[in-house]
């Protein structure tokens, strides 16, 4: 259950951006969260507060979210990590780059090749 006397409320949406991203470089989508919030994922459900028309979460429940759907998991225990969740500033997402930016500095970059440098 989140508290709202110590866990700070995100939306959804700010959630999003908090996650990694995918392997294929895709974000997570609202609409992911909201189902594992509403159906849940292996069992554990996304904790979420509603407020007014609006569904917001925490950092601290997508951390339990994630512990609680790897627990099964082989490998290194998330617990284990030590996560420091007080300083959740840290966790800024990188900006995204445009696709133009991407593909200029990819024509840069053959350019310097060419040139030999």
């Amino acid at each position: 259950m989140i508290d709202l006397n110590k866990e700070r409320p995100i939306s959804l949406m700010e959630a999003t951006k908090m996650l990694p991203s995918r392997p294929n470089g895709k974000r997570f989508t609202v609409a992911t969260l909201f189902r594992w919030a509403m159906k849940g994922l292996r069992g554990a459900k996304l904790e979420t507060i509603l407020v007014g028309q609006c569904r917001y979460t925490s950092l601290e429940a997508l951390g339990r979210f994630v512990i609680a759907i790897n627990r099964d998991r082989e490998g290194p225990s998330l617990a284990s990590l030590n996560v420091d969740l007080e300083h959740r500033d840290n966790f800024r997402p990188k900006p995204r780059r445009s696709k133009e930016l991407r593909q200029r500095d990819e024509f840069d970059e053959d350019e310097l090749i060419t040139a030999g440098i």
